[in-house]
């Protein structure tokens, strides 16, 4: 038999574990925390929490956290009209090769530090440069920034430390000897340039 209280349910299982359930003021979606609660306290303290949420205004839409990385990005992308094309092709780019493949079926509910975590280390081990996985973590990190805002998630899961940043691998310098044989084979009007160049730097 079921409790009832202003918000949301509890009832109690066979087993003697509760249960607890509430509808979603704005979907009107039966809401389900995903687990039992070995006592009725513990049931009216998810209810209670989820009621705090509610009233600050972030309680997250059961909905819309249940979509897929895939189906979310997808259609932040599209709405993107604001983006200049080479960023547009590049934010395209990272999502077909580096994001979809990788977290597209996790729903986005279901988005945690640990996800990211398990991405990125895949996604590292690749051949890819280090530039091209900083910016793919950026782009995923602005992605969940929005997916916060949209209720989706409660907080940002990309917390990773010093991911973010492009390392470009250090241009070797050529020797003076190098710079002379250079300087030989070019025209004859640029070979005082070239060996300025090495020498100046």
């Amino acid at each position: 038999m079921g409790t009832r209280r202003t918000f949301g349910t509890t009832r109690k299982h066979r087993s003697g574990r509760w249960g607890a359930e509430y509808t979603h003021p704005v979907s009107r979606e039966r809401v389900l925390p995903g687990k039992s609660f070995a006592t009725k306290a513990d049931a009216l303290r998810w209810l209670a929490e989820a009621e705090v949420d509610l009233d600050r205004g972030q309680l997250l839409d059961p909905s819309g956290a249940k979509r897929s990385f895939e189906s979310y990005a997808t259609s932040w992308l599209e709405g993107r009209n604001d983006l200049r094309p080479k960023t547009l092709d590049l934010y395209e780019y990272l999502l077909r090769l580096y994001l979809i493949p990788y977290l597209g079926s996790i729903a986005m509910a279901k988005f945690d530090s640990s996800a990211v975590r398990r991405w990125h280390g895949q996604v590292s081990a690749g051949t890819q440069s280090s530039v091209t996985t900083a910016k793919a973590y950026r782009l995923l990190r602005q992605i969940m920034e929005v997916a916060v805002d949209d209720m989706l998630l409660r907080s940002n899961p990309c917390t990773l430390k010093n991911v973010a940043v492009e390392r470009s691998a250090e241009r070797s310098t050529p020797t003076i000897d190098e710079a002379v044989r250079l300087a030989e084979v070019v025209k004859p009007e640029y070979r005082l340039m070239v060996v300025l160049a090495a020498v100046a730097g």
